[in-house]
C-alpha cells in the first residue's frame, strides 16, 4: 500500500527523482513531508470506502 519508503521519496523535495511529485503534492494539495501520515490516513480511508479496480481506469 503506501510504505514508507514512497512516502519519504514522493514527499520529498530535495530527492532527485521525487522532488517533482513533492513540488505537485505541495501546490495542489499543501501537503508536505511532514504530513506522510496524514495522506497514508487518508489514502487507507478511500480504499475503503472507494470502488476500485487493481491497475485499471474508471
Amino acid at each position: 500500500m503506501v510504505d514508507i519508503v514512497k512516502r519519504e521519496y514522493r514527499l520529498n523535495p530535495l530527492h532527485p527523482r521525487g522532488r517533482h511529485r513533492a513540488r505537485m503534492f505541495a501546490s495542489a494539495l499543501n501537503l508536505h513531508q511532514d504530513d506522510a501520515e496524514f495522506l497514508r490516513l487518508r489514502l487507507l480511508e478511500a480504499a475503503l470506502v472507494s470502488d476500485c479496480r487493481l491497475g485499471g481506469r474508471r
